[in-house]
């Protein structure tokens, strides 16, 4: 099962993602969908399919969006087919103009904010500086590596379960999305992957190893575009 929690301010973080939170807390998981729980929710480990997944993501977002728009945001909320909210088409309905919010007009792209699946959920979130995600050093869930390079010359179609390190071969045991009987050769579109590297420590990689936590926003981070073309869909949005 998915690890995660928050941390307490004399807490040191061991796990192998940190999250800092729109309120300033700070949280670690052991996974992507860890992650996740954290800002949906404890409830989400124990969500079992897909569609109360989504609509978790979705309310969250949502949320998040509201609070732009306060601020006079342009914010697009959408998955790979659906734009769910949207509110750069016209500027608020208000008759005096007074009360467009300040910066509105602004030729600026709008924040984007994606329901599709944890990692992009994750990851738009960090790029509109909702939340600051974190990696230990060793850690390459999302940050690029040669194993993810490798994955990419074959469109994603050597990301499997057997080559992901929260796979379990002998028990045949996916951790983060409780799993039973996971044929190893699946998981060429799951969006909790992380590649085995001989770098990784584990989950808890004990007092006497010291490790550092990297900032995403310093870092190349895997796209993993074969799951999700971001950019593509948003030329085919603006009729480009």
């Amino acid at each position: 099962m998915m690890k995660c929690r928050y941390l307490d301010v004399d807490d040191k973080p061991n796990m192998p993602i940190l999250v800092e939170l729109p309120d300033g807390r700070f949280g670690e998981a052991d996974s992507i969908p860890g992650a996740m729980a954290l800002l949906v929710g404890f409830d989400y480990i124990d969500v079992d399919d897909e569609r109360t997944a989504w609509h978790m993501r979705v309310h969250y977002l949502r949320g998040q969006a509201m609070m732009l728009v306060m601020d006079g945001r342009k914010v697009i909320v959408r998955d790979n087919v659906n734009v769910i909210f949207d509110n750069t088409v016209v500027p608020p309905d208000d008759e005096d103009e007074d009360d467009i919010p300040e910066g509105w007009f602004r030729d600026e792209p709008p924040v984007v904010l994606w329901a599709s699946d944890d990692r992009v959920f994750l990851q738009s979130l960090h790029e509109a500086d909702i939340i600051t995600l974190y990696e230990r050093e060793d850690g390459y869930a999302f940050r690029m590596h040669p194993a993810w390079e490798e994955i990419a010359k074959s469109n994603g179609e050597k990301q499997k379960c057997s080559v992901c390190r929260h796979y379990d071969p002998a028990k045949k045991q996916c951790s983060p999305y409780r799993l039973e009987d996971r044929d190893p050769d699946l998981g060429s579109r799951c969006a909790a992957f992380a590649p085995i590297v001989k770098e990784y420590l584990g989950v808890n990689p004990g007092k006497k190893k010291k490790v550092r936590y990297v900032n995403l926003r310093e870092e190349k981070l895997s796209e993993q575009w074969w799951v999700l073309d971001r950019a593509g869909l948003e030329r085919k949005r603006l009729g480009a």
